[in-house]
């Protein structure tokens, strides 16, 4: 095996971890209401269902049960 048929096997095997890890990450996405920060904060400005009051923020009370339909660009 020649050192380009190495590499190009190293990177056929890295290309395949790369497209497990977007795949997933792809997935966890739309399990994840676009609105909420990182902070736990709905940006929602039309509401929610999981909106929790709190001063200074609305929090987002969690978006297990929340539906939503990602946009798609047109």
């Amino acid at each position: 095996m020649t050192e380009q048929d190495k590499i190009r096997a190293a990177l056929g095997k890295l290309t395949g971890i790369l497209a497990g890890i977007a795949l997933t990450a792809d997935e966890k996405n739309r399990e994840r209401c676009p609105y909420k920060t990182v902070e736990m904060h709905c940006t929602h400005a039309g509401g929610c269902q999981n909106q929790v009051r709190q001063t200074p923020a609305i929090t987002c009370g969690g978006d297990e049960s929340v539906q939503w339909t990602p946009r798609t660009s047109g």
